[in-house]
């Protein structure tokens, strides 16, 4: 990859705007701000929950923010458009900043996130066999790399160990995959702070960080839905066809969405709170979470009983 849409990468992926929403909630769901998943951890590694008040536990999808993994935040969450569309738990997640802390901590953390929310189910009516990750731009790269990793436990340190990582569902918007595709970085840029060392100087974070390494055939990965432009500038749309095409050779299932232009986002896409693809992407984490087994009804139950025994005690 030439300098120009090196720095090219470097500039988009730390130019998020602020945004602040009142992140509305539609009548029957409420909030928990700020939750810690690791104890001690700061704002860095903390989560928000939008989860209904009542009724049977709920498939849970959690977005992870963009921002060249040393930017961004969990607020706006984007993903909170969903909830006009289906009956999801939704959480948006924080997650260390390679400024000071390079790779693995940004999938660690992710990794903590899920594992908190399976473990704590009850409490915010939680389907723990029902849980998708949406992802934006590096946010998309960890939500990958988690994925297809979770097997492994590579990532999986702290708490809650006895809760799996796994996922059922990732729906990936124009996500870097292969970092060795930018063929250099430069000391102090984000690709150098999250692999801890150049590029060209060949880390193992290189080959640790990318999702392709872990897909393997015959396994149980989740489905992906993959969208990208074509031209994009900061993560060439190669990236999104190698994932797509590991995951199709490894006879996994795998939709890439392209769409013409030449910037770092979707047509029509903002940082709102809500997107143009809310009703497509609820629908794939339907149909996704649709092929999961029911879990026993005794699970539904402790479920909903735990949630009303804690209610008292959720920060909201």
């Amino acid at each position: 990859m030439n300098r120009v849409k090196l720095m090219s990468f470097l500039i988009g992926l730390l130019a998020l705007p602020a945004i602040v929403s009142s992140q509305s909630l539609p009548a029957g769901y409420t909030s928990a701000l700020g939750v810690p998943y690791v104890p001690g951890g700061g704002m860095r590694q903390q989560l928000d929950v939008f989860y209904p008040t009542s009724g049977a536990p709920a498939g849970l999808v959690i977005w992870v923010h963009g921002g060249g993994w040393n930017g961004g935040s969990k607020d706006p969450c984007q993903a909170l458009g969903l909830l006009a569309q289906e009956r999801f738990v939704i959480a948006s997640v924080n997650y260390r900043f390679t400024t000071t802390n390079p790779f693995p901590a940004q999938v660690e953390d992710l990794n903590s996130a899920i594992r908190f929310l399976k473990a704590n189910a009850a409490s915010y009516r939680i389907d723990p066999s029902r849980v998708g990750l949406w992802g934006r731009s590096a946010g998309a790269h960890l939500a990958a790399l988690s994925a297809l990793s979770s097997d492994t436990g590579q990532f999986n340190t702290g708490q809650n160990l006895n809760q799996s990582a796994r996922v059922q569902a990732v729906v990936d918007f124009f996500g870097p995959t292969n970092l060795a595709l930018y063929g250099s970085s430069v000391s102090g840029d984000p690709l150098t702070q999250y692999l801890g060392a150049t590029i060209q100087s060949g880390p193992a974070s290189l080959a640790q960080s990318n999702p392709l390494n872990y897909i393997n055939a015959g396994s149980a990965e989740p489905p992906f839905l993959i969208m990208h432009r074509t031209g994009d500038p900061i993560v060439p749309v190669g990236h999104s066809q190698a994932l797509h095409n590991a995951l199709i050779a490894a006879g996994l299932s795998s939709t890439l969405q392209t769409f013409a232009g030449n910037s770092h986002d979707l047509p029509g896409l903002t940082f709102e709170p809500s997107t143009p693809y809310d009703a497509q992407v609820a629908g794939f984490f339907r149909t996704s979470f649709a092929a999961v087994p029911e879990p026993s009804s005794a699970v539904a139950l402790f479920c909903v009983a735990g949630a009303l025994l804690s209610r008292t005690r959720r920060p909201l």
